[in-house]
């Protein structure tokens, strides 16, 4: 067989991909190779000690990974195909002779070292980019996505105004739940679409998205100020403004990754933060402009506003790296794969479902914030735009205006301690928000005070804001940069089903309560209350998961090292079953597995064993 020497010292540096990433693999390092090392000095077999702690990182809680003596190296870092020989260069110490050593390969498949990656393979693609992480295109890419978002979560995060004055105005005989459809049919087509955006993305470019997401979201909006009847909210809100945000919110998004890896989480809150302004205005200007010129023309100015937002982004959005098969793309390049679920760590698919509960919760307050407060203190229904129920509307814009912030410190946050941890905590904090101030607010029925509302109002609009903005940058982390756009409409697809059932639930809980004025919001806010406790608890266990595990970690995504410290901490594995390989930030590097098969083969020298 073939081991390593003692005395071998390689570094590989590649300035090449996210930052001047530097992997070390220090002396005592050996090939993952089946069978016990010769070398005293490496740990193997039953003397090895798996678990290895970080008790020193500034993060939430220290948290260790668990590294298992298996019997099966996985194959997902094997070939099928057998290895015909190996060919290396050699130098051995006791007698300086160099040459050329070939082995014929002679053992099972499973004990073969993979093959060499040639360099049109597509996971040495990221080696080859590079980010500008900043400059004068790269921040134009910012203002145009954060125009994009503006257009498209603006509207979204208004929803709170439309519904208000529907139930209260022009479908008062509806019940809740059958208004609740209009948004969340609106919000399913928001992110349903990205199945097949994401793809187009990644294989097109934003242009022509950005271009069919402005068309398709004016003429939804300019439609819904002649809308009167029930259906004709659903065609022209839900359905047409529905599939113009998704075209937006996609292309937006994926063009900032094309610019910044290191920053990017800072960049993205920018970006974000355009949903939030876009709450901030909307209903503000909504709220003003109902009394003085009505329904029709006040939905037909923010048309006209929104016609300057998806000029903008049509203007300034571009990408910078070209598709996995260059010219050659076709067609089947931009349909869905549902095999990034089954990636072997459960990371997307644990990610998957705690983002489904994420907007099970997320849309009932920013929905419900205004009627609670319009039936809380009793306002009559002729009194919904004017008056006292204007402050109605003002609430939505302090939790709109909140998560602007919210969204900024989310990103500046998780990327000095890693994406999916600062996502926990903000879950955490959003539960907190709900089940410690809206909650006792509801239950409290002779309390007319609404300093309990408006705090609530405050901290769930900061805390809630990277449930929008950090969700995509965790989604970035788990593939390379040419897979985004697949990776994050596959997710928003299945999550989509989430937006589409949490309102009408909502909805049907208000009807089932038999109970009037603020009392009635019980139920669903106990329902928020319980969805954002699952959301929060499933991400935890995974990354606690991953830190005590005994399953095998051939495949860490970063999700997995997230959990451990950004400061240069090696892990050293058996030295016949992984490539010990210098940890970083879960942002370091999208596809480790892939970035050890080619240090395993390209960086070695090898001697045979005696």
């Amino acid at each position: 067989m073939l081991r390593r020497r003692p005395d071998l010292h390689m570094q590989l540096d590649d300035k090449r991909a996210c930052g001047n990433t530097t992997y070390q693999i220090p002396p005592t390092a050996a090939l993952p190779l089946y069978g016990t090392s010769r070398d005293p000095t490496v740990a193997s077999g039953p003397n090895f000690l798996p678990f290895r702690s970080f008790a020193n990182h500034s993060a939430i809680v220290p948290f260790g990974l668990l590294l298992l003596v298996g019997d099966v190296i996985p194959p997902l870092l094997l070939t099928e195909e057998p290895i015909e020989e190996i060919g290396q260069h050699v130098q051995t110490e006791d007698d300086g002779v160099k040459g050329m050593a070939a082995e014929k390969a002679s053992t099972p498949p499973l004990e073969r070292l993979p093959s060499r990656p040639s360099p049109a393979d597509p996971a040495l693609i990221d080696g080859d980019v590079t980010y500008p992480e900043g400059g004068l295109r790269a921040w134009l890419v910012v203002l145009g996505a954060w125009s994009g978002l503006a257009a498209s979560l603006g509207v979204y995060n208004s929803t709170g105004v439309i519904e208000a004055y529907l139930s209260r105005d022009l479908l008062r005989d509806e019940s809740p739940s059958t208004i609740g459809w209009i948004f969340g049919l609106y919000a399913f087509m928001t992110w349903f679409c990205g199945a097949q955006v994401g793809p187009t993305f990644d294989a097109k470019g934003p242009r022509g998205l950005l271009i069919a997401g402005s068309l398709c979201t004016l003429i939804g909006i300019f439609a819904l100020s002649f809308s009167t009847e029930y259906y004709q909210f659903i065609l022209a809100f839900s359905i047409l403004a529905g599939i113009g945000a998704s075209l937006l919110i996609t292309p937006a998004m994926g063009s900032v990754a094309h610019w910044f890896c290191e920053r990017r989480g800072l960049a993205s809150g920018i970006a974000f933060t355009g949903g939030g302004v876009g709450g901030v205005l909307f209903p503000l200007m909504m709220q003003s402009l109902l009394p003085q010129i009505g329904w029709a023309w006040s939905v037909r100015v923010l048309g006209f506003i929104l016609l300057i937002l998806c000029s903008i982004s049509v203007a300034f959005c571009e990408s910078r790296i070209p598709p996995r098969n260059g010219p050659h793309t076709t067609w089947r390049d931009t349909l869905p794969d549902l095999r990034i679920f089954l990636d072997g760590t459960g990371a997307m698919s644990m990610t998957t479902a705690a983002l489904f509960l994420v907007d099970l919760a997320y849309l009932v307050p920013t929905t419900y914030i205004p009627i609670y407060y319009l039936d809380r203190q009793g306002i009559p229904a002729d009194k919904t735009i004017s008056g006292e129920a204007a402050f109605a509307y003002q609430l939505l814009a302090i939790a709109n205006g909140s998560s602007c912030f919210g969204r900024y410190v989310a990103g500046a946050l998780g990327d000095k301690f890693g994406r999916y941890n600062t996502l926990i905590v903000s879950l955490f904090l959003c539960l907190v928000s709900v089940a410690g101030f809206w909650l006792p607010d509801v239950l409290a029925p002779s309390s007319t005070n609404i300093a309990l509302l408006i705090l609530f109002t405050i901290l769930f609009g900061f805390v809630s804001g990277s449930n929008v903005s950090l969700t995509p940058i965790c989604l970035g982390q788990l593939c390379q940069i040419q897979d985004y756009g697949k990776y994050y409409a596959t997710c928003y697809t299945v999550c989509s089903f989430g937006c589409l059932i949490s309102i009408p639930i909502a909805g049907s809980l208000l009807d089932a309560t038999g109970t009037t004025g603020k009392q009635m919001f019980w139920g669903a806010v106990v329902y928020t209350a319980i969805s954002y406790l699952g959301c929060s608890s499933i991400l935890f266990e995974k990354m606690w998961f991953l830190a005590g595990s005994s399953r095998p970690p051939y495949a860490m995504s970063p999700l997995e090292e997230s959990i451990l410290p950004r400061s240069a901490t090696t892990v050293h594995a058996p030295p016949d079953r992984r490539l010990p390989i210098k940890l970083f930030d879960e942002a370091t590097l999208p596809s480790l597995k892939r970035q050890s098969q080619t240090l395993a083969l390209s960086k070695y020298n090898t001697t045979p064993s005696p």
